[in-house]
């Protein structure tokens, strides 16, 4: 099978931070288009319903800064509002203490989409 398909089938159903940053490097060259948007939705649904394994996160991105960078840039304005909010939320009150690293990161990229989306119809609270 082609990789770019093999990607672009596989890079929304990844489970598990270990499994993504396996994927982000036999496939990170294919991190365009719908491949791009899988990439997010599987980071984004990483976020917020594994929450409890940040730290495994934060362990990776030490060891691991390309894998790190990649994580923070599919944390995007493809969200939807709820999702940004819960991110921000997770990140800013249930942060441990050996993922605050990471957890600064994520709180940053979440401004940076609030203020690229100020002035848009996009409805995002604070």
């Amino acid at each position: 099978m082609d990789r770019a398909k093999t990607a672009e089938e596989q890079a929304s159903t990844i489970q598990s931070w270990k499994a993504l940053r396996d994927f982000f490097h036999e496939f990170g060259e294919c991190d365009d288009g719908a491949i791009s948007e899988g990439f997010s939705d599987s980071v984004v649904r990483l976020l917020i319903s594994d929450w409890s394994h940040v730290s495994s996160l934060q362990e990776m991105v030490d060891t691991d800064r390309d894998f790190g960078s990649f994580v923070l840039r599919h944390i995007d304005d493809l969200m939807s509002p709820s999702q940004l909010n819960s991110i921000g939320e997770l990140a800013s009150r249930s942060c441990p203490k050996d993922a605050r690293r990471i957890c600064k990161d994520i709180r940053g990229r979440v401004e940076e989409i609030r203020e690229d989306v100020k002035g848009q119809r996009i409805p995002v609270s604070h």
